[in-house]
């Protein structure tokens, strides 16, 4: 009951700490460790579990015990009347006189641990401590030597560990301090190793928590409790004040919460001790609402199995572990006939009457709700309405142009801001954006349907410098005279998502013709200023959720290419190209700064557009002159972050082959195969067989083991035949 007592005070505190809230114990940890904050923090909690368990003057100061008025020692709160037979601590106590303690009924008579015991002021410190450590055992030996009826507060205890259990998963990334959260790791195929230990040393308490019941152990069950307590301490310490994440995240508070009540109803079972037998928290009795948490536990994955050979392992039984599991087969099958019988008495349906449409609803409907769901609910979810998708950005883009064979002579890159990031949706600007570019260029107006557009825009300097040897030189301007050398472009592309993958290389070339290899020899040999080269390169690149390609160009006719004019400037310093494209629109590439004409074209969705079809490079030589760009046109793909990201990693034909024909195989077998089972199910009166399962486990847990075979004996027997099924289950 100490460490109960020393547990409350650590949820009050912690509770406390987590919502901001200044308590006492906090004024005065903050005063005597200033200094040392985390460190003082847990040495004054452990000098606070040391007072309590060894001195009785702190339970005056806490006031666990109350003082009377005009007297010196510590007399203890009458909860409820004493129990006969049960003697006060004191008066086994030789180091102390009894007759000197004031006559009052002990508090908690089944927990000797708080009994009156006087306060000597005579003796030194060492005897007062090796008196109260005497006493303190002799109290755990009668605590635990006493033979208690016990309360069964397991279902509650099991259902706070199973919350803080599935909590534990989608917190741990908070308490740790990491930069992935539990679904991001899962999609990344890459879980923390620190989480799987601490999960599975979550799963290890509550098997060992477990197996404290099935064996009623008190005094296992108070070292159960008092290490799981330690361990919940020493990691609340670690992780929740050190890296100080108490006063942010509410999913730590909750899961504290469900921890420190679970660990509470803990100690509430080590007081009242464990009962005789176990009792069946959902299958006692009926109700709606018990069969459907009884068919939630059932429906679990791996629970039941490892329940049932759990409990054929730690408890003492005649059965084989195949009788066993049978047993509980038979017991699950008498509860669900109880639980139809139940159900139809309930619905009272008169003789020859319809069954009534209202309970077709939500039976018969519902499953055919629940079936098309899951035949439509993947098509949906692949499809354009998935309310999963999100943007397919481009985070960056980087160019470079060279004659065939040699260095770069231009070089660009463009990264995306975080603030120009899309986050969800497809925004106004985009879609205006579009708009604007599907009345210009008819061609792309399917293209930019439903898509995200971008515009990634270079500078028109090359952000290096162009150096070649003078060999090398000779050369090029001996290709450029005798061969049709070609001008290389690269555009290498980094998206947000997709399944094709994240990076994507998309080359282009351009072939010199004759007259512009002799302007471009004429610009190497004698500085000349720039040349124009019509339809250079497509601008336009589409950004699928499988793969990133160019639009449908065509560069002979011009067809969505764009001319640029190229520079070579040459000054003391260094050596190095310039290069500039036609705009998209007149004035430039953004449709906001569009003339009037072209807005009203914008506005008119194609239909006030008179000569102003730009699908042809031709149509744009009166446009400006801009820095390279390009115009990226992105669909939506499923989000990675949430259950978005997660079904990302799968295929339809995955999805379907696995998770929608499982559901398939599953409902078949509830909906079919019932005429086999007529016999066990269509039961008028299965409570005298539900009683005798329930006498055979009530055997076990006596200690009767051969009554537990002989009526384990008699059940099968019963089974064996149908005629006596029918007269055991024969309504009364």
């Amino acid at each position: 009951l100490m460490l109960f007592w020393y547990q409350m005070l650590i949820v009050a505190w912690s509770l406390m700490s987590m919502l901001g809230t200044s308590t006492v114990l906090r004024k005065v940890e903050e005063e005597w460790f200033r200094h040392h904050d985390v460190e003082g923090a847990l040495l004054f909690d452990l000098v606070i579990v040391m007072c309590i368990t060894l001195h009785r003057t702190s339970m005056l100061k806490f006031r666990i015990l109350e003082q009377p008025s005009g007297t010196g020692r510590a007399r203890s709160v009458p909860i409820r009347p004493a129990s006969p037979g049960i003697e006060s601590f004191a008066e086994h106590t030789p180091l102390l006189d009894s007759s000197k303690s004031p006559q009052s009924p002990p508090l908690y008579p089944e927990s000797p641990l708080l009994s009156p015991v006087p306060f000597d002021h005579d003796l030194t410190f060492r005897e007062r401590v090796h008196t109260t450590l005497v006493e303190f055992l002799e109290a755990l030996e009668e605590l635990f030597s006493q033979r208690r009826v016990g309360r069964d507060m397991y279902f509650r205890s099991f259902v706070c560990a199973m919350t803080g259990f599935v909590l534990l998963f989608f917190s741990f990334d908070l308490i740790a301090g990491g930069s992935q959260d539990f679904v991001t790791s899962v999609q990344n195929n890459l879980l923390p190793g620190s989480l799987v230990l601490t999960v599975f040393g979550y799963f290890l308490a509550m098997v060992l928590d477990r197996v404290c019941y099935l064996v009623r152990s008190v005094a296992m069950k108070l070292a159960w409790h008092a290490a799981t307590l330690l361990a919940v301490f020493l990691v609340s310490y670690k992780y929740l004040v050190m890296r100080d994440t108490r006063h942010s995240q509410w999913q730590l508070q909750l899961l504290m919460w469900v921890t420190f009540t679970w660990l509470a109803l803990s100690a509430r079972q080590v007081y009242h001790g464990y009962p005789q037998t176990m009792q069946a928290t959902w299958t006692q009795k009926t109700s709606p609402a018990r069969h459907l948490m009884y068919i939630a536990y059932r429906a679990i994955p791996f629970t039941f199995e490892m329940k049932s050979l759990l409990d054929w392992s730690c408890t003492a039984t005649t059965l084989k572990m195949n009788q066993w599991l049978k047993l509980e087969d038979i017991h699950h099958e008498l509860i669900l006939a109880r639980a139809d019988r139940m159900d139809t008495k309930m619905k009272a349906r008169p003789y020859g009457a319809p069954f009534p449409f209202r309970l077709k609803l939500y039976t018969g409907c519902l499953m055919f709700m629940v079936i098309c769901i899951l035949l439509f609910f993947p098509l949906m979810y692949y499809s354009s309405f998935s309310p999963a998708l999100a943007p397919n950005s481009v985070n960056m883009t980087q160019t470079t142009v060279q004659f065939q064979g040699t260095s770069p002579i231009y070089e660009g890159l463009n990264r995306a801001r975080a603030a120009d990031m899309p986050i969800d949706t497809v925004d106004d600007a985009s879609i205006y954006f579009a708009k604007a570019l599907a009345a210009t260029r008819p061609g792309l107006a399917s293209t930019v349907e439903d898509k995200y557009m971008q515009v990634m825009s270079y500078s028109d300097y090359s952000l290096t410098v162009w150096s070649v040897s003078p060999p090398i030189m000779q050369q090029l301007l001996v290709r450029l005279q005798t061969e049709n050398i070609e001008f290389e472009m690269l555009t290498l592309l980094t998206r947000a998502r997709g399944q094709g993958g994240p990076q994507f290389g998309l080359p282009q070339n351009y072939t010199l013709a004759s007259p512009l290899r002799n302007k471009v020899i004429e610009m190497l040999t004698t500085n000349q200023s720039e040349i124009v080269l019509p339809n250079f390169y497509c601008p336009f690149i589409v950004n699928d959720p499988l793969s990133v390609h160019m639009a449908d160009a065509n560069p002979s006719t011009g067809k969505l290419m764009n001319d640029c004019k190229l520079a070579y400037v040459k000054d003391q310093r260094a050596t190095y190209w310039q290069l500039k494209c036609r705009s998209l629109f007149k004035n430039g590439n953004d449709p906001v700064s569009a003339t009037p004409a072209e807005k009203a074209c914008f506005d008119s969705g194609g239909y006030r557009c008179v000569s102003m079809d730009y699908t042809d490079s031709a149509a744009n030589r009166d446009h400006k002159w801009v820095p390279p760009y390009f115009v990226i046109m992105s669909s939506e793909v499923p989000k990675r972050n949430g259950l978005g990201g997660l079904f990302q990693t799968f295929s339809i034909i995955t999805l379907y082959g696995t998770f929608v024909l499982t559901a398939g195989r599953i409902i078949r077998v509830m909906l079919t195969g019932s005429a086999q089972r007529v016999v066990l199910e269509d039961m008028k009166f299965p409570d005298p067989l539900i009683g005798l399962v329930e006498d055979i486990k009530l055997a076990r847990g006596e200690g009767e083991l051969a009554l537990e075979e002989d009526l384990y004996a008699e059940l099968i027997n019963i089974y064996q035949s149908p005629e006596l099924i029918r007269q055991w289950t024969a309504p009364k």
